[in-house]
């Protein structure tokens, strides 16, 4: 366990990669999250770009190579440079989270867990979920929300092949101006089906919705996730 800054502040590390752009928006967000006047009134942060990290989807439902070595030694490469506290910025790598909690002796916030009692908090009895393919198959979030009686409404078959295409051959491949149509109808399918918000369970989601401008309440679980750490850092969190 690293040693307690003199100023009460902890070190956040963050088990990246998954994938690069996604990892600096949760940067981003931890920075823009907290109040601070200063350089020094922020939180320390240690990022760890491991793009060595196999497709978690490949890997959940196609048999590929197994992301858990990897993911494992950024968990083990943050704690040895510092790290108080981990955030893995990747919805569908909290397939993987008991056995990287197990290999570390800090704290993994769990993404998946923090994003379901933000609904609860805010009393949502109805979502829409839009996620990668793996995500969806292991049902991280249908077991969340379902313990809290927060009923999912997902894409059909049909439908997730557009959030496949804005996700793979969007944001992971830099380009925005990929064909948002079907996935754009997909959303408003899901606020008409009686979605109370759209909880963006890939961390690329959010950077599209923000360039696209896409309306409607969503839940966005990187932003949920930054704001825990800044708390447990022992950061005070902006208004």
């Amino acid at each position: 366990m690293a040693a307690l800054a003199a100023d009460g502040r902890k070190t956040i590390g963050v088990i990246g990669g998954m994938g690069p752009m996604a990892t600096a928006d949760i940067f981003r967000k931890i920075i823009l999250c907290t109040d601070a006047d200063s350089d020094g009134g922020h939180i320390p942060v240690l990022v760890d770009n491991n793009t060595r990290i196999p497709d978690r989807t490949e890997a959940i439902m196609r048999g590929g190579p197994d992301p858990a070595p990897e993911l494992l030694r950024s968990a083990a490469r943050l704690a040895g440079m510092g790290a108080d506290l981990l955030l893995m910025p990747c919805n569908a790598a909290h397939y993987y989270y008991d056995a990287i909690r197990r290999s570390v002796a800090i704290p993994l916030l769990n993404m998946v867990e923090e994003t379901a009692a933000e609904a609860a908090r805010l009393r949502l009895g109805r979502v829409g979920l839009l996620a990668v393919s793996g995500t969806l198959h292991a049902g991280l979030y249908d077991r969340a929300f379902a313990a809290r009686d927060i009923r999912v409404l997902k894409p059909e078959e049909r439908e997730q092949e557009a959030v496949t295409t804005v996700v793979y051959a969007g944001v992971k491949a830099g380009n925005f101006a990929v064909d948002r149509s079907a996935f754009l109808a997909l959303t408003q399918r899901l606020y008409a089906a009686g979605a109370e918000a759209l909880v963006l369970a890939c961390t690329e989601l959010p950077l599209l919705f923000a360039e696209w401008d896409v309306p409607g309440r969503v839940l966005d679980p990187a932003l949920i996730l930054a704001r825990r750490g800044v708390l447990l850092a022992g950061g005070k969190l902006r208004q």
